[in-house]
């Protein structure tokens, strides 16, 4: 089970560095309260990538299991 927690964790994982490349594009011209929306709305879409995952992995795997 660790070993399905720690590929979801890496795999979420790398999916993350594309979107944040894209943000720093556009940092210059963001105002400071944008800004924190927008890396705000990065960290819930990462969690909830990572909570979905996790459920899908673990589903399969426990079916698997039986």
């Amino acid at each position: 089970m660790l070993y399905n927690i720690v590929t979801v964790f890496l795999m979420t994982t790398a999916l993350m560095p594309p979107a944040i490349l894209q943000y720093y594009a556009f940092e210059p011209l963001l105002k400071h309260r944008q800004k924190v929306l927008v890396l705000g709305g990065y960290a819930v879409l990462y969690l909830m990538e990572l909570i979905f995952f996790l459920y899908i992995c673990l589903l399969y795997t426990s079916d698997a299991a039986d």
